[in-house]
């Protein structure tokens, strides 16, 4: 009974996580949508997309810091209603600048999620594993991600947005605001639905942080640099196929509709990588485990180019997408393993601008290099970081049993 109410706090982690990545999942690409009914370009667009990143970005180890001193509680809190405000606020704004101001405030808030809600499970007391954890946590993230914008796409296209009075637009994307809305405040009641016992445990564990843990001190944790380039190497990886394989696609003279199959297929392959990762890595030394799930990564892409069989290409991606699926849990798993847990907000605080910043700077270098060569450098780059992230495996700690997280 005591480890079921142990991990009651996770399962419901686990639903708001569902509903916040499906209000994201949902509202931005509609956002994209609503930006082109009202003539943006893609230099709007660009913006767009920056300002949900580069705040972030700016604002990743300062949010990590908030964690640590106030808790994970009022960050989530926090972080699900900016979440919930933004969505609300597209159904009245109709100009570019609006949007690009609703995007940074869904940034912060999908951060602050992020951040408290990693830190959390490093931290929360239950009778399951970090790997069983964050293996749950991230299928739940990808199921959202791979289910929700479907639906979007549905609800736009079904005309409810014209029985919206002062609602309807060129693209039906006021239905699907309206009901990410709903999401949102669906979200922000199982949030309080955690809280007074959780707001207390916050408390007395702020109270017991004396000052803020200064950047220079979490990095010199051993392991912990390898810890946060490995992280944003796996993650600008999968950016970096969802940007570059449609381009790739059209050179190599693929349809727009086996493209989409294609990254549909990675997606799919990274719900059942991170499945897998909940049993392998009970059974697996965690360094063999990340180095081998990278390199087999790795070695598909590689391959990708040279082949032009579907079939091939389409076992080549799920493959691909499958090691990449255990990579990204396994970084997390790692960062928050080396930090003591009062700094444990800093240590994802930092990853996730790692992941940011190589998220804003490594495409764009790739699709350079790729301009005044071939797009078989892009692959060339991603086998190369997949091959660093192994390389920083060897780096890891010997496996530990998790059984002072059940205590």
């Amino acid at each position: 009974m005591e480890a079921d109410r142990r991990s009651d706090w996770f399962i419901r982690l686990l639903v708001v996580t569902l509903l916040v990545q499906c209000l994201l999942s949902a509202v931005r690409p509609m956002v994209s949508f609503r930006a082109l009914a009202l003539g943006a370009g893609s230099l709007e667009l660009g913006a767009l997309g920056a300002a949900f990143g580069l705040v972030s970005l700016l604002l990743a180890v300062p949010v990590g810091g908030w964690t640590d001193r106030w808790g994970t509680f009022p960050v989530l809190v926090l972080g699900v209603a900016l979440n919930m405000v933004s969505s609300a606020a597209l159904l009245w704004i109709r100009s570019i600048p609006g949007l690009i101001a609703s995007q940074a405030v869904l940034g912060v808030g999908q951060l602050c999620v992020a951040v408290a809600s990693q830190t959390l499970i490093a931290k929360g007391r239950s009778r399951l594993s970090y790997d069983t954890r964050f293996g749950l946590f991230t299928v739940t993230v990808s199921i959202a991600q791979f289910a929700a914008p479907l639906a979007a796409g549905v609800l736009a296209g079904s005309g409810l947005a014209e029985r919206l009075p002062g609602r309807a637009d060129a693209y039906g994307t006021s239905a699907v605001f309206v009901a990410s809305t709903t999401v949102g405040i669906l979200a922000l009641g199982v949030m309080l639905s955690m809280g007074a016992r959780r707001t207390q445990r916050s408390r007395r564990s702020a109270a017991q942080r004396s000052r803020r843990a200064p950047i220079r001190q979490v990095l010199s944790i051993d392991g912990m640099p390898q810890a946060v380039v490995a992280s944003a190497f796996v993650f600008t990886t999968v950016d970096v196929i969802t940007v570059y394989l449609p381009a790739y696609g059209v050179e190599a003279g693929l349809s727009v509709e086996t493209v989409a199959l294609l990254l549909s297929v990675r997606a799919g392959g990274s719900i059942v990588g991170r499945a897998l990762l909940i049993p392998l890595a009970t059974r697996s030394d965690r360094r063999y485990l990340l180095g081998g799930s990278a390199l087999l990564s790795a070695a598909c892409l590689l391959a990708f180019p040279f082949v032009d069989v579907l079939g091939v290409l389409v076992a080549l991606v799920g493959i691909a997408g499958a090691g990449l699926g255990v990579g990204q849990p396994m970084t997390m798993v790692w960062a928050v393993r080396q930090t003591p847990p009062s700094v444990r907000g800093a240590a994802v605080g930092l990853r996730i601008a790692a992941m940011r910043l190589g998220q804003s700077a490594i495409p764009p270098l790739i699709g350079a290099a790729a301009a005044v060569s071939s797009m078989v450098i892009i692959f060339l780059a991603m086998a190369a970081m997949l091959a660093g992230v192994a390389a920083a495996a060897t780096s890891m700690p010997l496996d530990q049993e998790d059984r002072q997280e059940a205590t």
